[in-house]
């Protein structure tokens, strides 16, 4: 992780370093703090705009990712199907399984393409967070 600086509070923050590039930092605090007084910001504002762009560059980004989990899927589903038993399972326990499965499978590509360690451990970390928020109300 490297340390870079929130748009909105400029508090430092921890960053992957392969997303030092990205146009457009905000911490957890300022996320989860979001009100409709930001709307008045003109920080804020700017911030959207720049999103804005990013976000409609990610069509190409996500039209990738249905093609590259749908080549994922069709190399390890018989292969999961082989390895499991899943007519044993009730249907809830077989999908469970299946989506584990395959959400394993999905991070290990990334891992096997770079991805750091330590951005599996903010990922279970960010988690955490939020089941504890939701079990709050």
């Amino acid at each position: 992780m490297e340390k870079t600086n929130c748009m909105l509070c400029k508090e430092e923050m921890d960053c992957p370093e392969k997303m030092l590039a990205a146009k457009v930092h905000i911490c957890n605090s300022c996320i989860e703090n979001i009100s409709e007084k930001d709307l008045d910001n003109p920080d804020f504002l700017n911030i959207l705009k720049k999103l804005d762009g990013t976000i409609k560059g990610m069509d190409k980004k996500l039209e990738k990712c249905d093609k590259v989990a749908n080549e994922i899927t069709n190399m390890e589903f018989n292969l999961f199907l082989k390895e499991n038993d899943i007519k044993s399972l009730s249907r809830k326990n077989a999908a469970r399984k299946a989506f584990t499965e395959g959400s394993f499978s999905t991070l290990s590509f990334i891992m096997f393409g770079g991805m750091e360690e330590e951005f599996l451990d903010s990922m279970l970390k960010a988690m955490k967070e939020v089941k504890v928020q939701k079990e709050k109300g």
